[in-house]
């Protein structure tokens, strides 16, 4: 770069300089400069149909696309027997980034068919699927985002496509896997493990919704159920790995309130009868952040309040044989954080209804 600089300097009209300059800055990946030269040198040489195919590539990465694809297409009314494959691939890269994705896969269908096997690249098999994707045909995009890992390996954003199909398609299982797989090549941890929090959470309810069934179809004598069968120890499992992902967001970042709500949903069906007090440290975590923005996180501190009230209230029932006194302390915190819901949502019936359930001696709130 120096070299060439120097030249500039000592002969300005010295054209061609401007195009290995901009050739070099394009090699560098520092596409302003290298449009910046190749304007220069395209204003005063008499260029060659590869030159513009350069500058359009050059002005794609600087996401100029509309002026890329004029460029593309003054190629093409030039020489007609110019390289297809450079033309439709920048085209189909071009459409995905407009939005254009009927016609984008279009060109990409046609780049398969005229160009090289040895000269695809990565990006190829990566814009092919996007627009795969887009185009409503997800088992098309995952095959063709596999072909793109299978020339470059490292880039991440090709796994988080992966997993967004395979959650969308209910295989939370194998997003986890691509999640992991992102953080394994460098992926933000506190973001990913959030996700692979998420994708473990929606695998459990899955259990949790044929336990369900199931229970139900025992209630009704239509089926035998044992607790202990592999679809309630699925649902722990999935929820224990939810709960692990949450305590790493927690851990690298301490003021990330949505994994600690999460974590403490997690510990919730974990300990459904508040045996421990993982749940509520949880809960008291996130509420001590949401309450930062109240009017935004409304919603979520009415749930906050919702369990810290049924904690209360199932650990005074437990004190009442051995702590009379702590157990109308606990009693009357259960009612305060159902208060506290009607502050926020006057219209909430679940809050009323166990105030009055709590007013009244001897009777047990709704656990839900």
């Amino acid at each position: 770069l120096d070299t060439y600089n120097k030249c500039i300097q000592i002969e300005p009209n010295q054209i061609l300089v401007y195009k290995d300059l901009g050739d070099l800055y394009y090699s560098l990946g520092r596409y302003a400069e290298a449009e910046k030269n190749y304007d220069i040198y395209l204003g005063k040489a008499d260029v060659s149909i590869d030159d513009k195919e350069r500058y359009a590539i050059i002005l794609f990465f600087n996401k100029k696309y509309n002026e890329s694809a004029k460029v593309l297409e003054d190629v093409l009314k030039q020489n007609k027997e110019t390289n297809q494959g450079v033309l439709l691939r920048i085209r189909g890269y071009i459409a995905y980034e407009t939005e254009d994705y009927k016609t984008g896969l279009n060109y990409m269908n046609k780049f398969f068919q005229v160009q090289n096997p040895n000269r695809i690249i990565a990006s190829d098999y990566f814009y092919n699927g996007r627009l795969l994707e887009k185009n409503n045909m997800p088992a098309q995009a995952m095959e063709s985002y596999k072909k793109a890992l299978a020339m470059d390996s490292t880039k991440t954003e090709i796994y988080e496509n992966l997993a967004s199909i395979s959650s969308d398609s209910k295989m939370h299982p194998q997003a986890i896997q691509y999640y992991e797989k992102m953080i394994a090549n460098g992926a933000d941890k506190v973001s990913v493990n959030y996700k692979i929090g998420n994708e473990a959470y929606s695998q459990g309810r899955i259990y949790s919704d044929r336990n369900d069934s199931l229970l139900n179809l025992k209630k009704k004598k239509l089926a035998e159920y044992n607790d202990s069968t592999v679809v309630r120890d699925s649902m722990r499992y999935w929820y224990q790995r939810a709960d692990s992902a949450y305590t790493v967001v927690n851990r690298l970042s301490p003021d990330y309130p949505g994994a600690y709500l999460l974590k403490g949903r997690m510990d919730n069906f974990l300990d459904p009868d508040v045996e421990r007090n993982e749940a509520k440290d949880s809960y008291e975590k996130a509420l001590a952040l949401f309450l930062k923005e109240p009017e935004r996180y409304k919603g979520k501190i009415i749930e906050c309040y919702r369990y810290l009230a049924w904690y209360n209230y199932r650990n005074s029932e437990r004190a009442v044989s051995t702590d009379k006194q702590l157990a109308e302390q606990l009693k009357n915190n259960a009612k305060d954080y159902y208060a506290k819901i009607l502050e926020l949502d006057p219209n909430d019936t679940i809050a009323k209804k166990v105030i009055e359930q709590l007013n009244q001696s001897g009777k047990q709130p709704s656990k839900k």
